[in-house]
């Protein structure tokens, strides 16, 4: 017993000193288990196998050095982070005895959830190369695909994407510099409610529904079929269909990006003849506003340029790697899906897309009228109404301008068709094929390009009534290819005469032989430019080991 100074005497409290836990805990794992744009939780796991683990402040978590909180649960979450952020998380374990270890670990926060407006399924499709770009009123400038005011389809504001990086000064667009734009088409279904295979100065309403790849809206609602409902000329389609050109062979795609401009290259100025420009092998692709227009170019030419997007050292930066860029000449079914866009309520609706009447083939141009009158830039507010969108953001030059090559052609076996043997020899999905009837007429041909035939949204048939006048909606031109003229062109010419027969429903035949500026003849073997489109889905064609590959070319 001991005595205290009173005195009293107590009994003596004995440690054995050899077994003081001086060991510390044991950290098997510390690991996130969950992770969000802003959040980080973790779990610990560790034991002691001395004094046993600390009832109370067992766990201390640190956040790049600050205590954020000391509790006795395992598992804790880190909160209001900011998005696409890498931190050093550190967590402390005590045991009862007061010994402690401590382990860290790194971890990123998520990029915050790409933006989807109120009636689109899904965001545009990006790969490495495409930069978002958005209008400010005076400049384009770079955005990011979370960014709310890239796009919104319901005040017909269509997603934009330069093409490379080096072509900002900081995050403006530097429009002094060749560049290239694309616009966003989403996956849809239509429907052609009036004016159905009829013509007249107007055009018909279509009504469009945003769908999925699973071809459902955006609720998940309704399931839109791909087969083709019954119709009546005047009052128009039962019910929707998908639009064809969605379906890219066997994949079905969330959407497309179409050239914003008719497609010029490098060396195009305000002069008309720098877009007389044979093709050498060396010639830069540029899809821009404010230049004239390539069209010295045979077919076959058009298609080995746009698919030469597809090759390993592309300067745009595309990553081949992922197998996901497509790019090649438009189809004559996207050009549909674009003109259909442009007239429901996504896009200019009841008014006509004003017609580029720029003589020297400047892109992005309009008049003072809908036909006529002193070219404009794009960005002026009679430049827009030259838009499918009557605003900046749309898809400009598909009126007027150049009339442009689709890749599509009536099979008929002309030698003309060897102009764009490239073409005709590629792989189905890259290209629209017409029949051919009996003696090969215009007449007869038309005929044989009906729903009922397979061939649908591509704004002929249904938006037409004639093979061979001005009997498209708006009275635009209505030519069949037939014989000798097997290559379709669309969208007129700036020359038309009447001029009022360019325009997004405008369709006639061509030759697919090069352009001698010294004998313009209208609407055949003229001045034609063309149109790059870009699929972001599994690609089984690379332009490195096909017969589309020519090393000499470069694209900016």
């Amino acid at each position: 017993a001991l005595e205290n100074a009173a005195g009293e005497s107590s009994e003596a409290v004995v440690y054995n000193v050899e077994n003081i836990d001086k060991e510390k805990p044991v950290i098997s794992s510390f690991t996130a288990t969950n992770v969000t744009e802003n959040s980080i939780t973790v779990e610990v796991q560790a034991t002691d196998e001395g004094s046993g683990l600390a009832d109370i402040g067992t766990y201390k978590y640190y956040q790049d050095g600050t205590l954020k909180a000391t509790i006795e649960g395992n598992i804790y979450t880190f909160e209001n982070l900011e998005a696409s952020t890498s931190y050093m998380l550190r967590v402390e374990v005590f045991d009862k005895a007061g010994n402690m270890k401590d382990t860290t670990t790194t971890v990123a926060t998520l990029a915050p959830p790409d933006y989807v407006d109120s009636v689109v399924t899904s965001s545009p499709k990006l790969s490495d190369g495409m930069t978002p770009v958005k209008w400010t009123g005076t400049n384009w400038v770079k955005t990011d695909s979370t960014d709310p005011d890239w796009y919104n389809y319901t005040e017909k504001k269509w997603a934009n994407v330069v093409l490379g990086d080096s072509k900002f000064n900081g995050n403006v667009l530097d429009e002094t510099k060749p560049y290239s734009m694309l616009v966003w088409i989403p996956r849809y279904a239509y429907q052609i409610t009036s004016m159905y295979h009829q013509s007249g100065t107007g055009a018909g309403n279509i009504n469009i529904v945003f769908i999925d790849t699973a071809n459902q809206n955006k609720d998940k609602t309704k399931t839109y079929s791909e087969n083709y409902p019954s119709y009546t000329t005047g009052s128009g389609m039962s019910d929707y269909v998908v639009h064809p050109a969605f379906n890219f062979g066997t994949t079905k795609l969330p959407g497309f990006w179409v050239g914003k401009y008719e497609t010029s290259n490098t060396n195009c100025t305000t002069t008309a003849s720098t877009g007389n420009v044979a093709y050498t092998g060396k010639e830069v692709v540029t899809i821009r506003p404010n230049v004239t227009s390539w069209r010295y170019i045979t077919g076959n030419n058009i298609f080995t340029v746009c698919t030469e997007l597809n090759r390993e050292e592309n300067p745009y930066g595309l990553n081949i790697d992922d197998n996901v860029v497509d790019p090649h000449l438009m189809k004559n079914t996207e050009w549909g899906a674009v003109a259909y866009l442009s007239k429901s309520e996504y896009g200019k609706k009841t008014e006509e897309v004003w017609k580029n009447t720029s003589s020297s083939y400047i892109t992005g141009s309009a008049g003072t009228t809908v036909s006529s009158g002193t070219t404009n830039a794009y960005n002026t507010t009679n430049g827009m109404k030259a838009s499918t969108t009557g605003n900046i953001y749309g898809v400009y030059d598909m009126s007027g301008g150049a009339d442009e090559y689709v890749a599509a052609y009536i099979d008929n076996g002309n030698l003309n068709l060897n102009s764009g043997s490239i073409l005709v020899n590629a792989p189905s999905k890259y290209k629209d094929v017409y029949n051919i009837e009996n003696t090969d007429s215009a007449l007869e041909n038309y005929e044989v390009a009906t729903p009922k035939d397979g061939y649908y949204g591509d704004a002929i048939w249904e938006t037409s009534n004639e093979h061979d006048s001005y009997a498209s909606w708006y009275l635009d031109k209505s030519y069949m290819p037939y014989k000798s003229y097997p290559f379709l062109t669309r969208g007129g010419h700036c020359t038309a005469n009447p001029i009022t027969a360019a325009g997004v429903f405008s369709f006639s035949g061509n030759n697919g032989q090069l352009y001698n500026p010294r004998h313009l003849q209208f609407p055949r073997g003229h001045s034609s430019s063309f149109r790059l489109t870009l699929h972001l889905e599994i690609c089984i064609w690379k332009a490195d080991t096909c017969l589309f590959y020519y090393k000499n070319i470069t694209i900016s």
